[in-house]
């Protein structure tokens, strides 16, 4: 880990060169000698400390005995200090390039032509149109990762969704679904963060809760510690929840694969204690009046480097001839291989993709960069008389917080199409 910072320090040291010199180019500090020393010893100092902060930390966090959630969360917050400081650097220095790229052609022209500066070229260069220019994002994208990690990562927001089935038996017509997914509860270091999202999701007073996965990022103790918190959660027709890649306990060194089976099995305790019915590979039929419809659920099934537990053959056995089926798997992708066109699954509810905690959800615009691996990342998708929604997740991992893409809670409204 300590190599990993010094080769992080080789490589952002040209970055923080650039940004100093820009600095120095914007305010004309060559002109003024005390505010040119001052900037410098403050600068320079800054990042010394930052650095000896982030070598300390995790020297001190290797050695440290606590649970290995609480140190990772000193991981995510150094991760979130990084991104605070060098982001916005990185956003600095391309347009300090540019500039410096344009004054090294009005150079090149002077040389060849042996004359005065092109013009042009000269005149952009002097009006330092670029440097201010990226000074300015420079400062705007700081306040944005500042806001995405102080409010956005508990920001929480309702989505309603109506979605039409032909098939959708008579008795269920109008039922609301509440779904959440990867709360990652371990990420949190305050419960009352967590339960003011589930307050956000009882107010709506649905008639089933769906969880779709990741409760927790390794161990079943993150999950213990916030059960007064999972126990708020209720409704009248039950609540329901799937394991997700984070559940399986793949990211963590066990000792023993035994001790890996066990941290599975408490997790699984702890969320039977919160009311949960689990669905691993396996479903249920839910009834009402003369009408059901099928839940089916699976472990989670992704595409490499995720693993694939989940057996949708084996959880669809005894229900291939009831008439709505609804499917949680954590993973989109899962949708993608084995559901869309595939099947009679009528809807799909997924996670996992968190909407990468970062993207643009304004004026119009939905997008964020995750869309680029996962072509079903957040939202609503059809496929002839199939649905698919991902939920953006309740919490958050590596990075302490959201940028555009807020926490999510789903309410879903099932209604008899025309």
């Amino acid at each position: 880990m300590i190599w990993f910072i010094l080769i992080f320090l080789v490589l952002f040291t040209p970055v923080d060169i650039a940004v100093y010199f820009g600095i120095r180019r914007v305010f004309n500090l060559l002109k003024k000698p005390k505010s040119k020393k001052i900037v410098k010893m403050a600068y320079w100092s800054f990042n010394f400390v930052f650095a000896l902060y982030a070598i300390i930390l995790i020297i001190i966090e290797k050695n440290s005995a606590e649970p290995d959630y609480i140190i990772y969360r000193s991981y995510f917050m150094l991760a979130g200090a990084v991104m605070l400081v060098y982001f916005p650097k990185i956003f600095f220095s391309v347009f300090l390039l540019i500039e410096a790229i344009i004054r090294g052609i009005a150079l090149l022209l002077n040389r060849i032509f042996k004359s005065s500066e092109i013009s042009v070229f000269k005149k952009i260069a002097a009006l330092k149109i670029f440097s201010i220019t990226g000074l300015v994002i420079f400062i705007l994208t700081f306040f944005i990762i500042l806001q995405g990690m102080l409010i956005g990562r508990t920001d929480f927001h309702t989505t309603h969704v109506v979605v039409p089935f032909k098939n959708l038996p008579k008795s269920f017509e109008g039922l609301k679904i509440a779904q959440i997914s990867d709360m990652h509860l371990g990420s949190f270091n305050d419960s009352l963060d967590v339960r003011k999202g589930i307050e956000l999701l009882m107010n709506e007073k649905p008639d089933i809760i769906f969880f779709t996965g990741d409760l927790i990022n390794n161990q079943a103790e993150e999950a213990e510690i916030m059960l007064p918190e999972l126990k708020r959660l209720h409704a009248p027709m039950g609540i329901y929840a799937i394991l997700g890649n984070h559940d399986m306990s793949d990211y963590r060194r066990w000792k023993t694969i035994e001790e890996k089976t066990e941290n599975i099995s408490d997790l699984i305790k702890v969320e039977e204690k919160a009311g949960f019915v689990m669905l691993r590979n396996r479903n249920v039929i839910l009834r009402k009046n003369k009408d059901s419809i099928a839940l089916i659920g699976v472990d989670n099934w992704g595409k490499p480097p995720f693993r694939k537990y989940g057996n949708l053959p084996k959880a669809m056995k005894g229900v291939e001839n009831v008439a709505f089926k609804i499917l949680l798997s954590h993973d989109p992708s899962h949708w993608d291989a084995e559901v869309e066109g595939k099947n009679n699954i009528d809807l799909t509810l997924s996670g996992h993709t968190h909407a990468m905690q970062l993207g643009i959800n304004c004026f119009g615009i939905f997008w964020s960069p995750v869309s680029w691996k996962y072509p079903h990342w957040a939202g609503l998708y059809k496929d002839g008389l199939q649905y698919l929604y991902v939920n953006r997740g309740f919490g958050y991992i590596g990075f302490p917080g959201r940028i555009g893409m807020t926490p999510e809670i789903t309410i879903i409204e099932l209604t008899k199409a025309n």
